[in-house]
């Protein structure tokens, strides 16, 4: 088809240059007349000098004749400098360019209407980069969003008032619950409930409150009787009429004339007050306050009213529960209730039939939140609960429910393993109920998750046996203190004629020889005198013995009755102690051993201290150690000192390779007059003397020994004497990758044995851990582990705390034999999965650090 030329087509081409500009101005009216239409505000903005170059109608309307205005002057109330919202940053990038459409909200200060805007920089007719901004109005959409918000949060309120209203026990409990939750939830200012009293004055007493109230209630004196000057005021019209009053503005509503001062000096902009009928009466009434006026919309308003009205069915509820008068409706509604609070309360509930396997008939929720197995699970499965009990208790627990058939009531301990496969411990409250003729009908009964208990119970026991042994030492002191005295009486008497009957001795030795040697036959006592004149000197030296034993005795009986001097004053440099102790029995120590090695680390804290009594413990310990070695070429003796910041505690450690001590011996070593070198001249009173030293200086003493290996004994010292007491207990620590094994271990050790026990998931900083945590005094640790083997580590710790005993375990039970020669042996090998019962055994047969 062939085109045709369209002359008038031709003639607008050839236009002259003033028409295109006619028609450029055109579109210009057209687009200014498009934008004047919009119910929006619409501006362009100078984006350096912020002049207002174009504002449509709309933004005239709101804020006049502002075109050439500055923008932040003239749209915003108050600035003194460009807005610190503006947007222009947002608009450019680092070259000036525009780079798209910025959307936001914001609440106009002049008008306090909220719009939402969208910014774009756009290139003016002269060139300039300026931004175009339009503005559309949503305060009704926001404020129907914060009527809807205020409305979702009375529903949730209605809702938690519902639950509160199941759990109550009490009207106490159930009003401050109400008015707390009406608070917490609905984002109001005050509520509180006042009942009517039927006193001369017509009173109403605040029963509850939650909120900021700030004396408001007491102010108000707040009453029902129509006497009052200026009226009742709203809780007291409420009360007075039955109906509800809603006051949306509190500063200009007459009816809150007698409350409107205090109420707009603490902020309430809006009240509801809401009567409560009971069995036909009002009691009184739940008032809310809202910080802002025009707070409460119908639909809030009618769910707040059904909330006040749940509120007295509560009351009037809770009256009839009281007196025994609820129908069956009421006992229906009250099993629900009791149901609810069941599975909110940290017990688990159930019953039982009487049958031999004694199954179970019901199963409370909370069950999953203890165990981590559902109620189906125990009663679909009649032996599920029987299973999971510990082998231990397993027929001690069926015992308990056999007995329920001669019985009234049973109680038990027992193990039960939950979810993730670690045990906890379970008191067990068994209660039967009979036919009238005394048959057993069926069984109920709970169960209460007492593991915690457990664990206290542990700390508790260990905590009494330190105050045992510290009552211990105070008693003997006073009781020493007086043997000492007496003891010392008579052997002083002793001590001073020894050397006059040396000397007489020596003046009749040589008469008593001549006389012995004229009349051989003459004796004394059954012996000759040339017997006597003998054996005389022997007798006297060891008389003189056995008195220079007894000052001895006597001087440490006196070293511990004095424990209870005045607390040490004086700054005490711990290296210097550990030095002045070796050069006063050091000598004496090189003679019984060979080897003697002492580390002591530079730049410890000093801290208040006795530096004589401290000097006494060490030495002391150091002639210990002396003592056990058995060899003096192969005996040695490792002397530390350090810091371990945890504690914030100073630490000397004593360790020998000598005899070790006895197992049975090792819990009284620091008993009075306990001694194994008592045929070598030991007293028993060097250990309990050092224990009480260090008690003065609040620290603790504790010896880890291995008979046929050695004894170590670490001194903690807390730098800070103003510090609590140095809470310690012997620690087991547990190596192993696997959370299972981490999880059975902890069960069984802390609920089980009462062991306490730190876990670690990998070797790599097991060694810096053990030098953080004195306390730890056995290890037990997995081979197969990430970034070191329990071969490497068993090595590690080994060159480092030759005493400290490594349990190994293995998934793999021929993993033992993969020991090479050059690396030491553990001290037991044990495959999984683990025979606890062993476990204990060997443990208990290594021994533990006495703290």
């Amino acid at each position: 088809m062939t085109s045709q030329k369209n002359p008038a087509a031709e003639q607008q081409t050839q236009r002259p240059q003033d028409s295109t500009t006619a028609d450029t101005l055109s579109c210009q009216h057209k687009f200014l007349k498009i934008l004047d239409s919009l119910d929006a505000i619409v501006y362009v903005a100078d984006m350096q000098s912020y002049e207002l170059l174009f504002v449509n109608r709309y933004t005239r309307k709101l804020f006049g004749e502002i075109e050439g205005a500055i923008c932040w002057q003239s749209l915003q109330q108050g600035q003194t400098s460009p807005c610190p919202f503006c947007s222009n940053a947002k608009l450019i990038d680092g070259n000036g360019r525009p780079v798209g459409e910025y959307s936001w909200e914001l609440c106009n200060t002049k008008n306090n209407h909220w719009y939402h805007m969208v910014d774009r920089a756009i290139e003016w007719g002269d060139g300039r980069i300026v931004r175009l901004e339009i503005a559309t109005d949503i305060s009704e959409a926001k404020l129907a969003h914060e009527a809807l918000a205020r409305r979702s949060r009375a529903l949730e309120v209605l809702r938690k008032c519902n639950e509160a209203l199941i759990r109550a026990r009490s009207e106490t409990d159930l009003l401050h619950d109400i008015c707390r939750l009406v608070v917490e939830i609905g984002n109001y200012r005050l509520a509180w409930v006042g009942y009517a009293m039927h006193d001369q004055q017509k009173s109403v007493k605040p029963m509850a409150q939650f909120g900021d109230e700030d004396g408001f209630l007491a102010s108000v004196q707040a009453s029902w009787t129509d006497t009052l000057v200026g009226g009742r005021g709203p809780v007291g019209t409420a009360i007075a009429t039955g109906k509800r009053v809603l006051l949306q503005d509190t500063a200009s509503s007459a009816a809150s004339c007698p409350w409107r001062d205090e109420a707009v000096k603490r902020g309430y902009g809006a009240a509801l007050s809401l009567p409560l009928p009971v069995d036909q009466e009002i009691v009184g009434a739940l008032t809310i306050y809202a910080a802002n006026s025009i707070a409460f919309d119908a639909e809030e308003v009618l769910l707040l009213e059904e909330l006040a009205h749940n509120l007295a069915y509560g009351l009037h509820s809770l009256r009839i529960q009281k007196i025994a008068e609820c129908t069956q409706a009421e006992l229906a509604r009250s099993n629900e209730k009791l149901a609810l609070l069941l599975d909110s309360l940290p017990i688990i509930p159930f019953t039982r039939t009487a049958d031999k396997d004694f199954s179970f008939t019901y199963m409370s929720n909370v069950v999953e939140a203890i165990t981590g197995y559902s109620p189906e699970q125990f009663l679909q499965t009649p032996r599920f609960w029987l299973e999971h009990l510990h082998p231990e208790d397993r027929a001690r627990a069926v015992t308990g429910l056999d007995s329920l058939h001669k019985e009234e009531n049973q109680q038990c301990e027992c193990r039960f393993q939950v979810a993730d496969g670690s045990y906890k411990w379970f008191a067990s409250n068994l209660r039967a109920v009979r036919h009238p003729s005394g048959e057993l009908r069926y069984i109920i009964g709970t169960w209460q998750d007492i593991s915690e208990e457990k664990k206290l119970q542990l700390q508790s026991e260990q905590r009494l046996q330190q105050i045992i042994q510290a009552d211990k030492l105070a008693s003997l002191g006073q009781v020493v203190a007086g043997v000492a005295h007496e003891i010392n009486n008579p052997n002083s008497f002793i001590t001073y004629n020894m050397p006059l009957l040396e000397e007489s001795w020596e003046a009749f030795s040589p008469i008593i020889s001549e006389f012995s040697q004229r009349h051989p036959e003459k004796t004394a006592g059954n012996i000759t005198f040339a017997e006597m004149a003998e054996e005389m000197g022997e007798i006297i030296a060891a008389i003189k013995t056995g008195s220079d034993r007894i000052n001895t005795i006597v001087a440490k009986l006196k070293d511990f009755a004095r424990l209870d001097e005045a607390s040490p004053s004086k700054l005490v440099d711990i290296n210097k102690v550990i030095n002045d102790s070796l050069t006063i029995v050091g000598a004496q120590a090189r003679k019984l051993v060979g080897n003697i090695t002492v580390d002591l680390t530079e730049g410890l804290p000093p801290f208040y201290g006795h530096f004589q009594k401290l000097e006494q413990v060490v030495a002391n310990l150091i002639m210990n150690a002396s003592q056990a070695v058995l060899s003096k070429d192969k005996g040695a003796i490792s002397i530390h000192s350090r810091y371990v910041k945890r504690l914030n505690a100073i630490l000397i450690e004593v360790e020998d390779n000598g005899r070790g001590i006895p197992r049975e011996a090792a819990g009284h070593i620091f008993d009075p007059f306990f001694t194994t070198n008592r045929d070598r001249g030991g007293t028993g009173l060097g250990l309990s003397v050092s224990y009480g030293l260090i008690q003065e200086h609040n620290g603790k003493i504790g010896v880890l020994s291995r008979p046929g290996l050695g004894t170590k004994f670490t001194i903690f010292l807390p730098v800070d004497r103003r510090q609590s007491p140095l809470d310690l207990h012997p620690t087991i620590l547990c190596v192993d990758d696997d959370p299972l094994v981490l999880s059975l271990l902890q069960s069984f050790f802390v609920e089980v044995q009462k062991i306490p026990v730190e876990f670690m998931k990998n070797g790599q900083e097991v060694l810096s851990l053990l030098e953080e945590h004195p306390e730890i005094d056995l290890v037990l640790s997995d081979i197969a582990m990430p970034g070191i083997n329990g071969w490497q580590l068993l090595k590690q710790i080994k060159e480092k705390f030759p005493l400290l005993p490594v349990i190994l375990i293995s998934g793999d039970p021929i993993e033992a034999q993969h020991l090479r020669e050059d690396n030491p042996q553990p001290d037991h090998f044990m495959a999984k999965p683990l025979d606890f019962q062993v476990l204990i055994t060997v443990i208990n047969s290594l021994g533990r650090q006495q703290l």
